[in-house]
């Protein structure tokens, strides 16, 4: 299991279950259908599937960030949601895919969005919205010129991410914990 489903699974999601109606969840790289599995991260940006017995499933994105990518210089977590939207390689980012499904209602998108910063195991700081509501928010930032913007690079690759600061979304549910 990749370090950040582990970090989701025992540090964040203890934390925010309660605020995400309760109930169980699954991983999606942990179903036996690894193709299945691939597809609903790759082109639903699924990671985990919550289920409440009697109620019904949803997914739910996950983005954990941890240890020096946690923090800013003066180790405060950052305390917005990243969102990909482009990549050196051409292809089509998280951005573009939940913009197209909102838009067109025609695909399969997470229901809730989380963003967390975990810190030597420690969880500083958690956010929880619906997708909608924070890519509405992304999308007007952006159209009023405010949207920051910035390029990671890793070797040749590179990646352009949108921040998203927390209190821009509505109904947003934020937690925050002593490092």
């Amino acid at each position: 299991m990749k370090k950040s489903s582990r970090l989701f699974l025992d540090i964040v999601w203890p934390a925010i279950r309660s605020k995400c109606g309760g109930g169980e969840i699954i991983p999606v790289e942990t179903l036996e259908d690894s193709a299945l599995a691939e597809q609903m991260d790759m082109l639903a940006g699924i990671d985990v599937w919550q289920t409440k017995s009697g109620e019904g499933c949803r997914g739910i994105a996950s983005r954990v960030q941890s240890g020096a990518n946690a923090v800013d210089r003066a180790g405060r977590p950052w305390n917005t949601f990243t969102i990909r939207r482009r990549r050196s390689s051409g292809a089509t980012t998280e951005w573009e895919k939940r913009v197209e499904a909102i838009q067109t209602g025609r695909w399969l998108y997470p229901y809730l969005t989380v963003q967390a910063y975990v810190y030597d195991d420690k969880l500083l700081s958690a956010a929880v919205a619906r997708t909608r509501d924070l890519f509405r928010a992304a999308m007007d930032l952006e159209e009023r010129g405010q949207l920051e913007v910035r390029t990671a690079r890793e070797g040749s690759r590179w990646a352009e991410f949108a921040f998203v600061p927390w209190d821009r979304v509505p109904e947003v549910w934020t937690t925050e914990h002593a490092a």
